[in-house]
């Protein structure tokens, strides 16, 4: 049995409110560790669901680290809401590696698609 302990009452990404795409939250990440890197996508929104202005468009972030604690994002998000399925955006990460591919399912938020299947490609820790 895999014991865990919590190091801080803190969580590890918070929302920055320089990127206006991820100001309000982050949350529901997807992790993986590939060539000692903790690759992290994560869900990231604009502003509260229950918010009186904007858009409350969702959106998916890239984060990096070394020893899984100390995180560096990229400023802009990884996927976009550019197609139907993903009218509010893409919600809900996971990855998977198989063989030498990473693959990333996700939510689409829109109203009639709610499952998407994306191939990815971690090249982005090299930015």
């Amino acid at each position: 049995m895999i014991k865990l302990k919590r190091l801080s009452d803190q969580p590890i990404l918070l929302p920055k409110k320089e990127h206006p795409w991820e100001a309000t939250a982050v949350f529901n990440c997807a992790a993986i560790y590939d060539n000692d890197l903790v690759h992290m996508i994560y869900r990231a929104t604009d502003i509260s669901p229950n918010g009186k202005e904007g858009p409350y468009i969702n959106r998916l972030g890239y984060a990096v680290s070394k020893d899984g604690i100390y995180f560096n994002r990229l400023e802009q998000p990884i996927l976009l809401n550019n197609v139907e399925q993903e009218a509010r955006g893409p919600e809900d990460p996971r990855i998977v590696k198989i063989d030498d591919t990473f693959y990333m399912m996700y939510t689409g938020y829109g109203g009639r698609f709610p499952e998407c299947l994306t191939k990815i490609i971690l090249l982005l820790a090299k930015r």
